[in-house]
């Protein structure tokens, strides 16, 4: 039969299930791809395939004899977590959610005001001129930062993407308000209206590509850390041998914040939250 991408997709799950559980059969792959039977028993035939003498097959079902498998390198501890940070979709996890309970917190309830995505994806999906952008790739939003006594005022902006830190979204763009074009952040809950671009774009405009960047910084850790609270923090944050961590540059003021003692920028309202009155569980 022919193998596309859905049979590849029950292969990979069927692969992640019999590592962490020991076991798969072919209603769990039905249950989890919504493939065919038939798809999902070819699936199982070409695991054992796969896997040799490592497994054993009753029926519809395999279970594994060796653990762990050293023949299912795409089912490592990195991935599996991977996937739990990334959803916890069974397709990925191998597992379904009364197996593995994973709840996620979102300090935002926020959302975008409406059309406002649509817009955006608008900008960034215009048809381009020899590579460069035009007028299409532009729009306007009302927007309102966190600085002391500001009030929302409209920008022009060129969107390059979207980001998502410590649980806020926001909207990556050039600012054509500013010479050079400078690409900025803005919170996405925090535009409260936009509009379409006419005119044309400056002659020397270039549009960079969303991209990820990151900086090696030297850290401290307060002493008064007991040896073992060293070692869970710098598991947790990533600190090297040497000392250092890697940040992502877009938001290493925030991430500074989360976890050092850096004061926030005079310029800004803080805090936001000056009091929390009763607590009422719901």
């Amino acid at each position: 039969m022919k193998k596309g991408l859905l049979f590849e997709m029950a292969r990979k799950f069927a692969i992640y299930r019999l590592t962490r559980i020991g076991k798969i059969s072919s209603k769990d792959i039905c249950a989890a791809t919504e493939c065919s039977k038939p798809t999902a028993l070819a699936v199982l035939d070409q695991v054992v395939d796969e896997s040799g003498e490592r497994t054993q097959r009753i029926k519809t079902t395999i279970f594994l004899k060796e653990i762990p498998p050293v023949w299912c390198s795409i089912a490592t501890d990195d991935q599996f977590f991977e996937a739990l940070v990334n959803g916890a979709n069974p397709k990925d996890t191998g597992l379904f959610p009364n197996e593995l309970p994973v709840v996620f917190h979102h300090w935002t309830k926020g959302r975008p005001i409406k059309g406002l995505l649509f817009q955006i994806t608008s900008c960034l999906t215009s048809p381009t001129l020899k590579g460069r952008p035009n007028h299409r790739s532009a729009m306007r939003i009302r927007y309102v930062s966190m600085n002391i006594g500001e009030e929302s005022r409209w920008r022009t902006v060129v969107p390059i993407g979207l980001d998502c830190a410590f649980d806020q979204w926001r909207l990556i763009a050039h600012d054509l308000d500013v010479s050079g074009y400078p690409v900025k952040t803005y919170v996405l809950y925090r535009i409260n209206a936009f509009e379409k671009y006419v005119d044309p774009l400056p002659p020397d405009f270039r549009r960079d590509r969303l991209s990820k960047t990151q900086s090696r910084l030297a850290i401290n850790i307060n002493p008064a850390l007991t040896h073992d609270q060293h070692t869970a923090i710098s598991n947790e944050l990533g600190i090297d041998d040497e000392g250092y961590i890697m940040a992502d540059s877009r938001t290493e003021f925030e991430y500074l914040r989360k976890y050092g003692s850096i004061p926030p920028s005079e310029k800004a309202i803080w805090p936001i939250v000056t009091k929390i009155g009763d607590k009422k569980c719901t």
